[in-house]
């Protein structure tokens, strides 16, 4: 086999584990829900760095697309089945599918451009064109996380404290 249809085949491996767990019940906590945005977040300017997307609008461009992100991870969390337990001091919640299949839409697109160009396995094997459509792509997946943490996040500031 060669590395690109190996390679794809992690990252489709990757997608349905991701789909998978999108899909069940998860529980976090409030402070614990914020460790998968900063990691993202920290890959993403990893992969700008690498992608060699330093200009002004190239920059501008990636956190555009974060910021439309944001709202749309927002409406997803409207859209998703929310528990709060602030006795616990955790969030029990199961997402929207369709909200997961953008999100994963989103992801799939970047690998999808990298794969289809024979540039997975390669660095600047792209376009800058197709680095930066890719990398706000993969921007606008992770203001969807974002969006979708800060309402979850107010979901869990809304609900009243336990009486002792």
């Amino acid at each position: 086999m060669s590395q690109e249809i190996v390679a794809g085949l992690i990252v489709a491996t990757f997608l349905v584990f991701a789909v998978y767990r999108q899909t069940r019940e998860r529980k976090v906590t409030p402070w614990g829900m914020w460790i998968a945005p900063i990691i993202f977040t920290a890959l993403a300017a990893l992969i700008i760095a690498i992608d060699h997307l330093t200009s002004p609008l190239a920059l501008a461009v990636v956190i555009a697309a974060a910021a439309v992100g944001i709202p749309l991870g927002w409406y997803q969390g409207t859209h998703c089945s929310v528990e709060v337990d602030r006795a616990r001091r955790q969030i029990v919640y199961k997402a929207n599918p369709i909200g997961v299949a953008v999100l994963l839409g989103a992801l799939g697109f970047r690998f999808g451009i990298k794969l289809a160009t024979g540039s997975l396995m390669t660095s600047h094997a792209l376009s800058e064109a197709q680095e930066l459509i890719s990398t706000a792509a993969l921007s606008l997946a992770i203001g969807m996380v974002i969006g979708l943490r800060i309402y979850l996040h107010r979901r869990y500031n809304e609900e009243p404290l336990p009486v002792a």
